[in-house]
């Protein structure tokens, strides 16, 4: 099941520029919730909040309940705006989802089974082409990264999207075959001395 994570917020009193720079010099960030057919709620967090999660794999992928006051408001991650300078979160987009809520995100790629792959193992290179995926899902079924395995890729192989096994209940989000990766022939041998074919 998808991973929640509970913030505490505030609502913000003043808005615009002043507003927003006055929440950050109280270590807060201002953030605004939207969606649901319901009206957009101005709000701050904790910048040690964000920082903390931030800091951890899968950010982006998990379910936020945003507790103000008594009530709370389930949400995903739609946007972060960092400092040019200092890389700071600065501003945050959340979007209000319930169990029916069909959701696009970018999912992190994770790829496995590196010593399987006979071009890997004599010399070649995995090409990752893309990092990520963008899928279709409930946020219920939001999946913490997608897997690519590696096993049995030769040198020249590709791996299109199109043939990518995703988790049940995830669509990918968008037509097309781009390609995943490749693996980049090596110039070596292989252990028995024969290159590959």
């Amino acid at each position: 099941m998808t991973k929640t994570i509970e913030f505490s917020a505030e609502m913000r009193t003043r808005s615009g520029t002043s507003g927003a720079r006055a929440e950050r010099l109280n270590k807060r960030i201002p953030a605004i919730i939207y969606g649901l057919d319901k009206e957009n709620d101005n709000i701050s967090v904790a910048q040690n909040d964000v920082l903390r999660e931030l800091a951890k794999p899968g950010f982006r992928t998990h379910l936020f309940d945003l507790n103000i006051g008594s009530k709370s408001q389930r949400t995903v991650i739609k946007d972060i705006q960092f400092h040019p300078v200092t890389d700071m979160p600065i501003h945050i987009d959340f979007r209000r989802v319930d169990k029916t809520s069909k959701i696009d995100m970018l999912i992190p790629i994770k790829y496995i089974n590196h010593d399987k792959s006979s071009g890997i193992k004599r010399g070649g290179t995995l090409n990752t082409v893309t990092h990520k995926i963008n899928v279709s899902c409930t946020s219920e079924n939001i999946p913490e990264c997608i897997e690519i395995d590696l096993t049995g890729l030769k040198g020249g192989d590709r791996v299109a999207i199109s043939s990518v096994k995703l988790p049940e209940n995830v669509t990918l989000a968008y037509n097309g075959q781009p390609t995943v990766c490749t693996v980049i022939k090596g110039r070596g041998k292989g252990a028995a001395g024969e290159e590959e074919a």
